[in-house]
């Protein structure tokens, strides 16, 4: 029988039980790892459980702090890379242990990855045809929700600087990202 993941508790008493696959990064080269640290398909078919209350309650918090309703997207974990926006019907899936990781990194950390996916659900360029346009709007949304959740500057990007510094036809290089969640964050606005 496997171990379940440790709760921990993050500054808002929010428990999230979270893990990564950042030994896969550490190990892998950069283009390697970034294809198996970040999910840019709908894991359609992977196995879903429901999320903790913590954590539905902490992208409820990240929904209420940009102006949106709460309960407008669904909260899972899931059998995926890290963590994914499934848009029909709108929905986060997150894995367990890649957020567990993150936590032991930093209080703040997962949250920014769960305002990141949050952003991919109300980002202005959501729509655009570039994926690579819509991380970097995801990004910016993080970088206004964090700050509106009280984090610095350097906890809004913390998990960027951990992950593969490289690009991929999906992602834009670690230092376009890092820039996108400043823009957010100092300037309050996205493209």
């Amino acid at each position: 029988m496997s171990k379940k993941p440790s709760n921990r508790l993050n500054s808002n008493g929010y428990k999230i039980a979270f893990l990564t696959c950042f030994m896969v990064a550490a190990l892998s080269r950069p283009a390697a790892a970034q294809s198996l640290c970040t999910l840019t398909s709908n894991p359609r078919g992977q196995p879903m459980g429901n999320a903790p209350p913590a954590a539905v309650g902490q992208v409820n918090q990240i929904l209420q702090v940009l102006g949106y309703r709460t309960n407008i997207v669904a909260v899972y974990q899931g059998n995926v890379g890290n963590a994914a926006a499934i848009p029909s019907p709108p929905r986060i899936v997150y894995n367990p242990y890649f957020m567990n990781q993150l936590q032991m990194s930093g209080v703040a950390t997962p949250v920014s990855v769960l305002a990141h996916e949050v952003g991919h659900f109300v980002g202005p360029l959501q729509r655009h045809q570039n994926p690579q346009v819509r991380e970097l709007d995801a990004d910016c949304i993080s970088g206004i929700a964090m700050r509106r959740m009280g984090a610095s500057l350097q906890q809004a990007v913390h998990a960027q600087v951990l992950m593969p510094s490289g690009g991929s036809p999906t992602h834009p290089p670690t230092q376009q990202r890092i820039n996108a969640i400043t823009k957010g964050f100092q300037t309050q606005s996205c493209p």
